[in-house]
């Protein structure tokens, strides 16, 4: 069983340098079992923090190597019922980043439902990482699409709004 120091953790600088793992490497990574998790850069590891994130709450910022294939990665692996307690999480992408990026790539055999313009959802950090940070960004988000895993009939909200990649468990 984890202890309290491993419910919520704020990588601040590069320090975590995980560039030449493989894929059964990061699936063991204690870092990847923190139930709130903050990273400021992720650096070249974007998408593995993305796709290996498995816990309640994650918030990685300059997310500068992600692609419209890691997100959809992402999504077909919650569809298909992995990441059982992921609640929220949210990347924070540079503009060159989030330009290159479609809705129809990232959503690509994936059915939608696109929601109204007046649903608007904050996202929950979590209480421990709210309480040990301040200056953790805020942010609403309109005009999201939902998806639906077929397993047990939950639904997820996405949001693709600039310069956020955002997914809430409804």
């Amino acid at each position: 069983m984890m202890t309290s120091i491993w419910t919520s953790w704020i990588i601040r600088y590069n320090s975590f340098d995980c560039t030449n793992y493989t894929e059964e490497m990061w699936e063991i990574q204690k870092i990847m079992k923190i139930k709130n998790l903050v990273i400021w850069n992720t650096g070249k590891q974007s998408s593995q923090f993305l796709c290996h994130f498995k816990e309640e709450h994650g918030l990685f910022m300059r997310c500068d190597h992600l692609k419209s294939f890691d997100f959809n990665r992402f999504l077909k692996n919650w569809m298909n019922g992995e990441k059982e307690h992921l609640k929220s999480i949210c990347c924070l992408l540079p503009k060159y980043i989030f330009h290159s990026l479609t809705e129809a790539e990232i959503f690509e055999g994936i059915q939608i439902d696109k929601l109204e313009d007046s649903v608007q959802k904050k996202f929950d950090y979590g209480p421990l990482i709210e309480k040990y940070d301040r200056f953790l960004p805020r942010c609403a988000f309109m005009n999201g699409t939902k998806i639906e895993r077929k397993s047990d009939g939950k639904w997820a909200t996405v949001f693709f709004t600039e310069p956020h990649f955002a997914f809430f468990y409804n």
